[in-house]
């Protein structure tokens, strides 16, 4: 190999060589749970109050504190149960879309994830979404 780094257009073939717009979307998925993990890390990195014993700063953002080294009042405490509830069903959403995706769907689902679309439909409402795209 020349020490040269080969990139390849199968990442991983979940998908047995099919589309390569399945892969993109599972990608995209990917990509917004990450987001969704990243911005639940900052959150709680706010109300941090003490380093966790052993941490290097290195991996500071692998461990996340416990409810005991967060220092809230009762509003804070509601707001953050209140956005973990919301960023919970939203990754719950996502993973139903990496479960369903199918070359049927893969349109109808970039199209929710478009300026996250999804977060403003019912879970009912997602599944015809789905479920008519594939059974058509």
């Amino acid at each position: 190999m020349n020490g040269q780094l080969k990139t390849t257009t199968n990442f991983g073939s979940m998908w047995g060589g099919k589309l390569p717009m399945l892969e993109y979307v599972y990608g995209i998925i990917d990509s917004k749970i990450d987001f969704i993990e990243l911005k639940t890390r900052r959150i709680l990195e706010k109300f941090k109050t003490t380093e966790i014993a052993g941490a290097h700063r290195s991996d500071s953002w692998a461990n996340l504190p416990s409810m005991s080294n967060l220092h809230l009042n009762n509003s804070e405490s509601e707001q953050l149960f209140e956005h973990f509830e919301k960023l919970s069903q939203s990754i719950y959403v996502l993973e139903q879309f990496k479960l369903t995706l199918n070359e049927e769907n893969a349109f109808t689902i970039i199209q929710l994830l478009n300026d996250d679309n999804y977060l403003n439909l019912t879970e009912f409402q997602l599944n015809e979404m789905l479920e008519s795209k594939t059974a058509a």
